[in-house]
């Protein structure tokens, strides 16, 4: 990965990201970094040489980084004038060594005591302060993951994204050169194109994670909102012998927006659906909270419903055969970007999102 790639990736995020050889040496930071560090430029100095810490502290967090490709933490202090407070530092491989290179190390760096006060309470806004605190605390536990997570996903999704087009180019003009094979071989090609099918799908998955939730917000109908998702979808649901209901109370105009929220309700669509393979009952809610100062949106199917003690929220897990498990984390994720919150609630058979949306100007 060159220093432009990783820029063009993680220059317009809010967090602190470095890309660093194995050694130590900062081959480029993005913009949020150099803010935080408070310099023009990163580039060929020593990530020892930004903290506090002694030297041997911040290889021995090189040394763990090198070891996994997975992102692990590592506390070290920050100096800020003669004080030094405290910073989480995710990272891991990027890119192993190889031909006389070092391993790429990808790290993100947090200011512990900033993070909750400062952007933090920037991010969510007058909007969470509607939610119960418990809930709002969560949502920051949740961003942070995202966060994390989100940026990873971006960069190896760039990385993966060039070499499976190529494998399919070279599939198609392969299966046009057999057109006359015998069976066997137009099964096996079948079968690699289905996969690379599948690969590209999830690669597009981790594309709509990755991306950064700045949004289009604008004042809209959400009952408007649900029937234009809806209706393209209503004579397939038919077919699968899904009965929809729709209840909306009278509800205020909300700042959405309109592209994620659909992509969101789509989803939780696609998993209902995908819950009642016999058909069922499809059941979506509107309604304005008890302190008038959230939306209440609920998305209820009568499938067989998600076993007791399944994080669905979780990075990766899926209970569907080829599944991504990305599905979720993207719904939470476009919430999120609204000052929002999704909940899942066990109601024994059958499955019911909830999600709460800031009614605007309320506090």
């Amino acid at each position: 990965m060159t220093a432009e790639n990783f820029l063009q990736i993680t220059d317009s995020l809010s967090e602190p990201f470095f890309l660093v050889s194995a050694s130590g040496l900062i081959v480029t930071a993005n913009s949020a970094a150099r803010k935080l560090f408070a310099v023009g430029s990163l580039r060929d100095r020593q990530f020892s040489e930004l903290f506090a810490d002694d030297g041997e502290k911040v290889m021995s967090s090189l040394r763990l980084w090198s070891s996994s490709r997975q992102l692990l933490p590592a506390s070290l202090r920050l100096r800020d004038g003669q004080a030094a407070f405290a910073v989480r530092c995710d990272g891991g491989v990027i890119e192993p060594a190889g031909a006389g290179k070092p391993a790429l190390l990808l790290v993100r760096c947090i200011p512990r005591n900033k993070e909750g006060a400062g952007r933090r309470s920037g991010e969510l806004g007058s909007g969470t302060a509607t939610l119960p605190s418990h809930l709002v605390e969560q949502k920051a536990r949740d961003d942070e993951k995202l966060a994390t997570l989100g940026t990873a996903a971006a960069v190896f999704a760039h990385e993966i994204a060039n070499p499976l087009n190529a494998v399919s180019t070279s599939l198609q003009l392969l299966q046009q050169e057999l057109a006359d094979a015998n069976q066997n071989v137009k099964e096996l090609t079948e079968t690699a194109s289905t996969e690379i099918s599948r690969l590209s799908s999830l690669l597009n998955d981790f594309r709509s994670f990755a991306a950064p939730q700045f949004g289009d917000f604008k004042p809209a109908d959400l009952h408007q909102t649900i029937r234009e998702v809806l209706a393209p979808e209503m004579a397939a649901l038919h077919s699968q012998e899904i009965r929809v209901s729709v209840d909306f109370k009278p509800l205020p105009r909300l700042l959405l927006d309109l592209d994620k929220i659909k992509q969101a309700v789509c989803n939780l669509l696609k998993n209902a659906v995908e819950a009642m393979p016999h058909g069922g009952a499809l059941t979506i809610k509107g309604s304005v909270g008890l302190t008038e100062k959230v939306v209440v949106l609920e998305i209820t199917d009568t499938g067989d419903g998600i076993p007791d003690g399944v994080d669905v929220f979780q990075l990766f897990l899926t209970t569907k055969p080829g599944g991504s498990g990305l599905g979720l984390p993207i719904v939470a994720q476009i919430v999120a970007a609204h000052r929002g919150q999704i909940r899942h609630i066990p109601r024994g058979k059958g499955t019911t999102f909830e999600i709460l949306l800031p009614v605007p100007g309320t506090r």
